[in-house]
């Protein structure tokens, strides 16, 4: 029963199984994901391009694909991406690093979801700036991969650094 539940409340897309210690773990019920304009789609046979298309919240801040190797994206600052202090949001940033985090894990064709991530904010933005994150593979393996990903004002000054690590479904 609890797997069916948490099955449904996630999508459908994952179950849930106990692990060799007993732990509660997800377990992926295939490389299928849920795209709002075709339904399912295979992971595998997507682009970061595809990837991004498909990526609702991505499209509301206005991330945009720069190149797919290394995986580099940009944000326009706009007036909702600032906090009350009239600077970008630190969430705002971490977005864009997300979104070039999630599409580099997983162009490799498996399906990769975050069980780790940091940012260090080394700088501030402010609108208008256009801001831009290439992530790069530090680390993969069969079941874990690392990306660093570095995040610049204006292509020149370094604003947030940030590491972010996966787990890969098999």
């Amino acid at each position: 029963m609890r797997r069916a539940v948490a099955s449904r409340a996630l999508g459908g897309g994952i179950g849930f199984g106990v692990g060799r210690r007993g732990r509660v773990q997800p377990r992926p019920s295939s490389a299928l994901v849920s795209t709002p304009d075709t339904g399912y789609v295979d992971l595998m046979a997507l682009t970061p391009a595809e990837m991004l298309a498909n990526d609702p919240y991505a499209a509301r801040l206005g991330v945009e694909l720069r190149g797919d190797d290394p995986v580099e994206v940009s944000m326009a600052i706009r007036p909702d991406h600032l906090n009350f202090l009239g600077v970008t949001h630190g969430g705002a940033m971490f977005s864009v690093a997300d979104c070039a985090f999630a599409l580099a894990a997983n162009r490799a064709g498996a399906r990769a979801v975050a069980i780790d991530t940091h940012l260090v904010l080394a700088g501030g933005s402010a609108e208008g700036d256009i801001l831009t994150a290439v992530a790069e593979e530090a680390t993969r393996g069969r079941t874990l991969a690392t990306y660093r990903i570095v995040v610049r004002r204006n292509q020149e000054r370094i604003v947030g650094l940030f590491t972010g690590t996966v787990h890969i479904s098999p």
